[in-house]
């Protein structure tokens, strides 16, 4: 009789990457590698959150090895969220053990914020802050977040020396978190920086 054996999905990971671009690696058994199967994987990602957008994939690749397929995602123009995984071979779908779902998560970043090296940290002035993936639904918002120029290696925000755009000197009207302007802008209130050190 005649028997075939069927490659399979173990894992993936990482987990989350940025909207920016990002890169993952399935791990299994069984995938095809050489010149006849140079470009036949493609991951799909199914948008969790938010069922109007449209699925992402990657671009088609090869198997890295009979156990790996790394997949490159190009940049994601909506906000970020989460994803159902699906790892596609010749457009067919490949299985993962013990029939689980695969998740993925595309998080925001940012990239600038419109803030000179001289500002005076008074209080109440307005940082725009340029990005990708922000979400203008997201409630209660976005919080900027200023920490002591030699807190970069702390091992957590409790123990750096910070303060963000919620905090108690800026203006009580003003003292919220940020809804974003669109997936690509916010802006924030800069608190009165009160520590010793003068570079945030």
């Amino acid at each position: 009789l005649p028997f075939r054996f069927t490659e399979i999905i173990t894992m993936s990971v990482p987990d989350s990457g940025l909207v920016f671009g990002s890169y993952l690696t399935v791990h299994g058994v069984g995938f095809e590698t050489g010149v006849m199967h140079a470009t036949v994987y493609v991951c799909v990602l199914t948008p969790l959150d938010d069922a109007s957008a449209p699925p992402l994939e990657s671009h088609a690749t090869a198997a890295v090895s009979y156990t790996a397929v790394e997949c490159e995602f190009p940049k994601w123009q909506l906000r970020g969220q989460r994803f159902n995984l699906t790892l596609l071979h010749s457009g067919s779908p490949v299985t993962t053990l013990g029939a689980f779902q695969l998740t993925f998560e595309l998080k925001s970043g940012w990239l600038s914020a419109s803030l000179g090296l001289e500002t005076p940290f008074q209080g109440g002035q307005l940082l725009t802050v340029k990005g990708q993936g922000f979400d203008p639904a997201l409630r209660p918002g976005y919080t900027c977040v200023f920490v002591d120029a030699d807190s970069r290696v702390c091992p957590g925000m409790a123990q750096c020396v910070h303060s963000n755009s919620s905090d108690y000197t800026v203006p009580e009207e003003q003292r919220h978190a940020s809804a974003a302007d669109s997936t690509d802008e916010l802006v924030c209130a800069v608190p009165t920086w009160v520590h010793a050190n003068p570079r945030a």
